[in-house]
Parts: structure tokens; sequence; C-alpha cells
């Protein structure tokens, strides 16, 4: 026994220290966190006010170079200028591109005579610059200044150059910006002027934008996995907040990622802390901990120890005690443990006591709960039987007919409360209480949260009196229940029958009327007389159809409304079968869904996600599941029926594309025709063709240029054939066509023609 109570005390210190220990590491953990937080985020902030300052710099910059005064005299008069003029404003601008090295081009826009001069590639009219949309978005928005990241794709590096644009409307004196003054400032030498500035490592702070998480200040192959792994954190929304730290699994090593959104630029600052500065801090405290456990078991032990001696010592005198009783009958000195004997001994005063007559008789109650359900289940089968035993328990039957009383309660939610069997009792006796303040009954507990009585009654009061005296104790059951206990119940009546022997029968009846309440309400009193005869069956095909037309075009409250006609009119109240309920549902889901099926909508994703009818209780539970199954299925269409509207748009683009491409000029010319606004074009065409409308349109002009190249023995010139296929120079058209050919008119031309024709 001391070594049952030892290793008892022991197992519960053992497992306090766990849960401590447990609680103990959680808290450290975070607060290791919360500190390596704090501390990143202090570093953020810095680099987001040096980002500021350079940012204002380079502002700076832009505002002395817009205030020279060869600028300011171009713009105010630029039709006397001549091309030596322009020239030497270029050199200015350019003078001022070669002293940064920041700095990757100038464009200077004079509104007056629509022209464009850029210290890398000359002078250019609006409608022929190849990066006139900077121009014209800057204007259309009216903002005087500003920058933008973006990347220039059509110059003539075959690589695209990622930029920060500044732009800045002047001159400063006029009242209406007579120009547009563009500094591009190469991205990645700004991003690294930043760190030199800011004094940080970029191995672990980077610069990211804020709504794709793709890494702006470095271009390695580390940046590239580190998008891939913050594009997952993404789609999971781990980083929508303004500020915080998640934990990233990398593909090489796990690491803390702290961040924090600017308020002024669309970026977001972000800093990698290894996992080895956590695990650090995290083994040291855990090891202090430890030591701290290993000290408290130890002192556990010895206290353990005594006390399970101090526990034992009485139990010990005791069995001495009791062997020594035992010396005088060789026949019991059977070699035992301490438990044994202290049982025995028990058991034989026990055994001696008067009280054991008390508790039969006290347990007179438990005997006639049984004995009742033993009667309702077809346990006891001889009529002298069952009434000399009831007769012995006091019960006696005044009326000569039988029936089965079945009372189901919703005690689901309370089944893992400690005190679920008090509360049973007691809602058991409640009901039984209410139950014979009108009738004769004597009742039991049965599984599955039902109660059982047999009820007895005179025959003359069946139809009428004692349907009106069960419906006022449903209702009075019901009341107090719900004030009492917060439960719910619902009463069925099986037959009423002469002979005690048919109570089985009655009782069978009752669960067969508990069966068949799918379309009542939950609270209400059910005879199986009344659900004996069921009506014949009716399938309800009008209401069918009108739910399948509201469900194609996904009508919420229509489809509602059909769905409250099909249970108000036409279910509650009729004395259908469960079964018959279920073949219903089945048969109209079915039919529902063939039919959309072959209207070309695919319902995969959508289940009958709710349980059989013959697991409902009332008709508000089977409402509540089908109106979510035919909820789900609305769903589904409209997002069928968006993706059609789509579909619909992009062909219309491409159909216009392919028969006007010598006349479009711009994406809003295909927008316009289209209907939609040119930002919700490029973003559908692009997610549709995974291109955007512009390159699509370009890919056409250049396969109609190949066909142009060789007509008529290669009649046609450079000239004619820009001129046919939408192009306004033939700069443009040879810029174009060595961007996606790798090759100029020209030499594609000869080569064909060395190789025997056009391919």
């Amino acid at each position: 026994m001391f070594n049952k109570i030892f290793v008892s005390y022991m197992t519960i210190i053992v497992i306090l220290i766990l849960a401590v220990g447990s609680s103990y590491l959680m808290i450290v953990s975070h607060d290791i966190k919360s500190e390596l937080a704090r501390s990143s985020q202090n570093e953020i902030s810095g680099m987001m006010k040096h980002a500021e300052s350079l940012i204002e710099n380079i502002e700076q910059l832009s505002l002395q170079v817009s205030l020279k005064p060869g600028v300011n005299e171009a713009l105010t008069n630029p039709y006397p200028f001549s091309i030596l003029q322009y020239g030497a404003l270029k050199n200015q601008l350019k003078d001022e591109v070669n002293s940064n090295n920041l700095l990757y081009s100038i464009y200077l826009y004079f509104r007056l005579n629509n022209r464009i001069l850029t210290t890398n590639e000359g002078i250019y009219a609006l409608d022929q610059f190849f990066d006139k949309q900077i121009i014209t978005t800057n204007f259309e928005a009216g903002s005087s200044k500003g920058y933008q990241m973006r990347s220039l794709k059509d110059t003539s590096p075959s690589e695209p150059v990622d930029l920060l644009t500044f732009h800045r409307l002047v001159p400063l004196t006029a009242k209406e910006p007579l120009g547009e003054l563009i500094l591009n400032v190469k991205r990645q030498a700004f991003f690294d002027a930043l760190f030199r500035y800011a004094n940080v490592d970029s191995s672990k702070m980077m610069i990211m934008d804020s709504e794709s998480y793709t890494i702006l200040s470095e271009n390695s192959a580390r940046s590239k996995a580190l998008t891939k792994s913050l594009q997952s954190l993404k789609a999971g929304h781990s980083l929508t907040d303004s500020s915080g730290m998640v934990q990233v699994q990398g593909e090489d090593e796990t690491y803390f990622l702290s961040y924090a959104r600017s308020d002024t630029t669309p970026w977001m600052v972000a800093e990698r802390i290894p996992y080895s500065v956590y695990q650090a801090a995290w083994k040291s405290k855990v090891h202090a901990a430890t030591q701290v456990a290993a000290v408290i078991i130890l002192i556990s032990i010895a206290l353990a120890c005594l006390y399970s001696i101090r526990f034992t010592r009485p139990w010990k005198n005791m069995v001495r005690d009791y062997v020594e009783q035992q010396v005088g009958h060789p026949g019991n000195m059977v070699k035992k443990d301490e438990s044994q004997l202290v049982a025995e001994a028990i058991r034989e005063l026990v055994s001696e006591n008067r009280y054991i007559k008390q508790t039969l008789e006290q347990s007179k109650p438990i005997i006639r709960f049984r004995l009742i359900y033993d009667i309702l289940t077809n346990r006891v089968f001889e009529t002298s039987v069952m009434a000399n035993r009831l007769q012995h328990l006091g019960i006696v039957f005044p009326h000569s007919y039988y029936a089965a009383i079945i009372v189901r309660a919703d005690m689901q939610l309370l089944e893992d409360q400690e005190d679920y069997n008090e509360i049973r009792l007691l809602l058991f006796s409640t009901i039984e209480k209410e139950l014979r303040r009108r009738l004769f009954v004597v009742g039991t507990i049965l599984e599955n949260h039902q109660f059982g009585f047999i009820l007895n009654a005179p025959v003359a009061t069946y139809m009428t009196q004692l349907k009106l005296e069960l419906d006022a104790c449903c209702q009075a059951a019901n009341r107090i229940g719900q004030e009492e206990f917060g439960i719910t119940l619902q009463i069925a009546l099986g037959g009423l029958y002469s002979s005690m022997n048919s109570l089985n029968k009655s009782y069978h009846e009752a669960k067969r009327a508990l069966h068949n309440t799918a379309w009542t309400y939950q609270t209400d009193c059910v005879f199986f007389e009344d659900t004996a005869d069921s009506r014949k069956w009716s399938y309800p095909l009008a209401i069918q159809k009108e739910l399948l037309r509201r469900l194609k075009s996904v009508d919420r409250e229509s489809a509602k409304l059909s769905l409250d006609e099909l249970f108000d009119r036409y279910m509650v109240g009729k004395s259908y079968t469960r079964d018959e309920v279920q073949d219903t549902i089945t048969l109209m889901m079915g039919a529902i869904v063939q039919e959309l099926y072959e209207d070309g909508y695919s319902l995969d994703k959508v289940h009958l996600r709710f349980q059989s009818v013959s697991e409902c209780e009332h008709i508000g539970q089977v409402k509540e599941l089908f109106y979510g199954y035919i909820t789900d299925i609305m769903n589904l269409l409209e997002q069928f029926q968006d993706n059609k509207m789509s579909n619909a748009y992009i062909s219309k683009a491409i159909d216009y594309m392919q028969t006007y491409y010598d006349r479009i000029e711009s994406i809003a010319d295909i927008a316009d025709h289209v209907g939609v606004s040119s930002s919700y074009l490029s973003r559908m065409f692009r997610a549709e063709t995974g291109k955007a409308p512009l390159d699509y349109l370009t890919r056409l002009r250049i396969d109609k240029s190949k066909e142009l190249l060789f007509v008529g023995n290669c009649q046609y010139s450079l000239q004619e054939i820009c001129g046919q296929i939408g192009y306004h120079d033939v700069q443009s058209f040879i810029r174009f066509f060595k961007k996606w050919e790798k090759i100029t008119p020209g030499e594609y031309r000869k080569l064909q023609l060395e190789k025997g024709g056009a391919l």
C-alpha cells in the first residue's frame, strides 16, 4: 500500500510540474518573440524615416531641375526653339543624369507643342513616344507631383528596366501647368543608396511591395525564394495587419519575419530574424526552468515518502489487529496483502449491519423503474407476473385499458456536464409529476434522452378527453422544461389496448409516431392514431419547377419563398412518413441537379451535406439544412454567371482587335468597344489569356506584317506596311518587329527570300 500511495502522489506532482512547466514555456516563448519584435520594429521605423528622407531629397532635385532658366524658357515658348537649342537643353539635363548615379533618364514634356525631350533618346512627338502613358496618366490624375514604381519595357535594351519614376508639373510659377518633368531613378541603385544611407544589412532588412509582397530592394535568387514564401503567407492572410511578426519556413531555413507598412509610401519594410537567435534565448530559459524543476522533484520525493508513511501507519495497525484475531482460524490464514484484508473486514461488517435492509427499502424506486422498463420492452411476458410484481411495489391500475407514452428531450448539449444524470432524474420527476396531475401513469427512464410511461385510462375518454389532457400536459411540461432546464420536450402516444400484454405493441407504436415527426413542430404532442393512415404521397412538381427557375436566376429571396411554400403549404400538417419525406427531397434535388448539369453547370463542389431526414427531430432542422443546400447551389451559379460575363468581354475584345487592328490607337479604344474600363479589361484579359491586350494586338500586327512583306513579289515598302497594320512611323514598326522577332523586317524579308520564300 505504501508503494501505491507513493506512486500516486509522485504522479500527481509530476503532472502538476509538467502542466506548470508547459505554461511557463509558452509564456517564455511569447516574451522572447515580443522582445525580438520590439527591437526589430525600432529598426524598421528608422529604415522608414531614411526612405522618406531619400525620397524627399530626390523630389528636391526635381524641384531644382524644374527651376533652371532654360527649362522655364522652353516650356513658356517652345515654338521658336531650334534643334540646337533643344540639344543644348538636352545636354543640360544629361549633365544632371551623369552627375547622379541614381538617375537613369529625364523627360521634359512641352504641353504647348506636344513634344517630349528625353536625355537618352532625344525629342519625340507625344503620339510617337514609346513611354507616353506615364505623361498622359499624370496629367489625367491632375497630381502636381509624386512617384511610382514601374518597369520600362519599350526601350532599346532587351531586358525591362526597373525604375522609380518621380514626376512634377512645371513651371511652378504658372497658373496652369505647361509641361511635366519626369526623373527616372534606377530602382536597384535607389535601394542600394538607401541601405548605405541607413547603414543596415541588406541581407536581413528588405523593402517589398505592400500589395504583391514582391521584394524590391534586391534581385537575388534568395529574394525570389522569399517572395514565394511571402505569397503563401498572403494566401493564408498572415500579413494583413499594419505591423507584426510571423514565422516563415523557407526552403533551407526557418526564420521570423518582422514587418511594418509605411504610412507615406506604398511599401512594406521587413527584417529577417534568424531562428537561431530565438532558440538561443529559449534554451537559456529552459535550462533555468529545468534546474528549478529538478529541485522541486527532489523535495517532492522526500515529502511523498513522509506523507505515505504517515498515511499507511493506521492501516498497518488495523491489518495487524485483524490478523491477530484470525490466529485461531488456521483455514483463514491465507497470504493476503493489506488491501485484500481490509476489504474482507469491511464485507464482514456490512453483512452484519441492519443498514442493508434500509438500503433495500430505499431501492424500491429503482426497482420500479426497472420493472416498467421491462414491461414496455417486452421482457416480462405473462400478465399475471406483471400484475404480481407491480402489486408487490404498491402499483395497482384502476382502469382496464393501457397505452405507452414516450417523452423525448433534447438533452444532447448536456451530456458532457458532470451533473447530467442529476438533471435527467430531476427532469423525469418533473414530467411524471405533471402527467400525474391529469392522468394515471407510472414511468421509467429509457435510452437516447427518452422517458417511458404506462398510461391507464378508460376507453371512453381516448378520442376526445385523453388527447386534450395530453396536449395540456405537453404544453405544461415544455414550459417547465424551458424555464427550469432550457430543454424542449416532445410527447408521443401509442395505441390504447385492453390487455397489459399489448403494452409492448403500444410502445413500438409510440416510437413510430416519434419517427414520423420530421414535419411537426418541436413541441407538438404526436398520436399514433393520427399517423397510422398516411395520406397518399403526392410529389410537388409545380413547386420544383418554380424553385428551379428562381435558382437559375439566382433570386435568393424568391427561392426562399419557394422553399417556404414547399414546407408551409405542402409538408406541414401532412401525415407523411420520414421515408416519404426523404424520397421527396431526394427526387427534387436529383431533378434540380440533373437539369443544371444539362444546362452546362458543374456542381461537383456541392454535396448533400446534411444528414438524412430520419435523423431530424423536427421541421426546423430539416428546413434549415435544406435551405443551406439551396444556398450553396445559388453561390456556385452566381460564380458561373460571373465567369460567363468575363469570357464574353474577352471574346468581344479579341474579335474587335482581329478586325480593326490597323485602326486601334490605345487600349481605351478596345475598352470603349467592349463597354468596360481599361484597367478592368486589362485585368480580365491577362487572367484569361496570360498576356496584356496591347501585347495581343502587337502580335496580330507583327503576324500581318510578315504576310505583307512578301505580297506581290515584295511590292510593299516598310513605310506602306506600317501604315496598313496601324503604326504611324517606320521606326516604331521596326522597333516592335525586332522586339518580337529578334531581327528587323528587312532582315526577315532577306532571310526568308534566301530560304526560298516566306514562312
